[in-house]
């Protein structure tokens, strides 16, 4: 608790993790199958996804393996195995990509937390904790803080082909850095 931004302090009892999907832009596969996996058309490019969780702290609590640029957000959560790491009561921000995960988190009695733009999708009682959404953005500022500094590598900003097979270790290593270092500054 010593270690939280104020913001999270004051208001994060029972918040728990703030997921956040990340894309980084890799070198075209060679093989078309790998080609079409990796390709985003949201972002007209080849990429990679993966899902990071952040703690109300601002440290990196979950880094999943890296996807295709193809895959979904929800798709990414099931998968990846992040599910089976939240109890009974925890309750989950995040944002517009995520509500169909609403039942699986429901069936685990997690609740998903969503910005007020993302209610229309998801209408249970979950989304209706205006209380907490308005304090939205202070938790948004440190999520996104911890996503920059993982975005500052280099490797990130444009993968090369001969080094997909090692990306999940890669990621691994820079959210450790990205930990170390925030806990000394």
């Amino acid at each position: 608790m010593a270690t939280m931004p104020s913001a999270s302090r004051r208001s994060s009892q029972g918040r728990d993790a703030y997921w956040m999907p990340v894309t980084s832009k890799i070198e075209a596969p060679s093989e078309v199958a790998s080609q079409v996996l990796f390709y985003s058309n949201y972002k007209a490019n080849h990429t990679i996804k993966f899902l990071v969780s952040i703690s109300p702290s601002g440290f990196i609590s979950y880094i999943s393996d890296a996807y295709g640029g193809r895959t979904t957000d929800a798709q990414i959560t099931t998968e990846s195995g992040i599910l089976h790491f939240l109890e009974s009561g925890d309750e989950v921000m995040c944002d517009k990509g995520f509500p169909s995960i609403e039942s699986d988190l429901l069936d685990l009695n997690t609740f998903l937390v969503m910005p007020p733009f993302s209610e229309e999708q998801c209408s249970s009682s979950v989304t209706k904790k205006t209380k907490w959404v308005t304090k939205l953005p202070q938790f948004v500022f440190h999520v996104e803080r911890a996503i920059a500094r993982m975005k500052q590598f280099e490797i990130l900003k444009f993968l090369e082909r001969s080094l997909l097979d090692y990306i999940d270790q890669i990621l691994v290593c820079i959210a450790f850095i990205v930990n170390h270092f925030s806990a000394t500054n």
